[in-house]
């Protein structure tokens, strides 16, 4: 089957006179636009998304390689400090949210943020 035929179980829905006013032109013209703009948004997710897991990532294999990290048996929040690896964890947590928002439900959302922040208090509450 190829793009543009109408598979004969669908013939049922389609229609035998278009609407009047419908236009099969203006109709390719919208869905391409919007498979544009939808290629363009995800191109730039994904750079955005690279980007910041390069961050993490160089972070973490510094941590792992270097000398004064992993090695020498010091905790990730002494080798990075406080604030950036806070930092790095508010990233996360942002990140979370922003695929819940677009792919969820916004108690979806608070479970995550709930637990992100209950996870966090956990870890305070040990050391």
């Amino acid at each position: 089957m190829k793009i543009g035929e109408i598979n004969p179980k669908d013939k049922k829905f389609w229609p035998d006179k278009p609407d009047p006013g419908f236009s099969p032109e203006r109709n390719k013209q919208i869905v391409d636009k919007t498979i544009a703009k939808y290629e363009a948004m995800r191109k730039a997710r994904q750079k955005e998304f690279g980007e910041q897991l390069g961050e993490r990532t160089d972070a973490i294999a510094s941590y792992l390689a270097g000398g004064q990290g992993a090695h020498k048996g010091r905790s990730l929040e002494r080798y990075f400090g406080r604030r950036y690896l806070a930092h790095l964890r508010g990233e996360d947590i942002v990140n979370e949210i922003k695929n819940r928002i677009m792919f969820g439900s916004q108690n979806d959302i608070k479970r995550v943020i709930e637990t992100k922040i209950s996870v966090q208090k956990k870890k305070k509450s040990k050391v």
